[in-house]
């Protein structure tokens, strides 16, 4: 019969992560691997411009939501690049950042929400902030990075903090100062260093993430729910 000390020692440390977490670090780590190996010649001189390749492919791109508005029809083709843009990075520092993001925010909101909601969250803050990029700009550059997403996580987290500290009696400051903060770089950075309007995707993304935690939230559902039935 096994001690109390050997079940101690068999205890994981630290909490697995959660499948949805390590599936999403994939997605955004193999293909910058492929880019990384095929910039430095490794995959065959054809391959070098491999990542342009990917992003064409791939990345998102206004001109095609224009011609579904001016067509008014729906072309698959158009449709899934605003879920693959995310997994194409502009260089290998943005793939290891948008990974330690969905690493380390991730794990918290499968354990706070649910694994389905870090989905919805990685996914809604992506496609949301490549909407209102495609309304205010008429760039005929892709849009491709994996950081409207990963600020998605950083609003969910920063929503689950506020949620805790409030139920705590903690000092939600905390919360919103976090919140305000990537606000505030992401806004001084749009305005004072970025050539372009990418970071409106991004900001976009922030407080997407924010706003649907709400509904994952445990009680928060139910009480939606309450409020439509009584209004009804």
């Amino acid at each position: 019969m096994p001690t109390d000390s050997n079940q101690s020692n068999s205890t994981a440390p630290v909490n697995p992560l959660p499948p949805v977490v390590i599936a999403l670090a994939l997605a955004v780590a193999l293909p910058e691997l492929l880019f990384t190996f095929a910039a430095q010649g490794w995959l065959g001189d054809e391959l070098l411009s491999l990542r342009t390749s990917a992003a064409e492919v791939f990345g998102f791109f206004i001109a095609r939501v224009d011609w579904m508005i001016e067509a008014g029809t729906l072309r698959l083709a158009y449709l899934w690049p605003f879920f693959t843009y995310p997994f194409i990075q502009a260089e290998f520092m943005q793939a290891i950042f948008v990974a330690v993001f969905v690493l380390a925010l991730g794990k918290m909101i499968a354990e706070a929400l649910g694994q389905a909601a870090v989905l919805v969250i990685f996914f809604g803050g992506s496609v949301l902030g490549a909407l209102v990029y495609a309304a205010i700009s008429d760039s005929q550059i892709p849009l491709f990075g994996g950081y409207p997403g990963a600020f998605a996580l950083i609003g969910a987290f920063s929503f689950t903090l506020w949620q805790r500290l409030r139920a705590s009696g903690g000092q939600v400051r905390q919360a919103f100062g976090l919140f305000g903060l990537f606000t505030l770089i992401l806004i001084g950075y749009g305005v004072f260093l970025s050539p372009g309007i990418v970071w409106i995707a991004q900001l976009v993304g922030l407080w997407v993430g924010f706003l649907i935690a709400y509904p994952f939230y445990p009680g928060n559902w139910s009480r939606i729910l309450s409020r439509i039935r009584a209004r009804g």
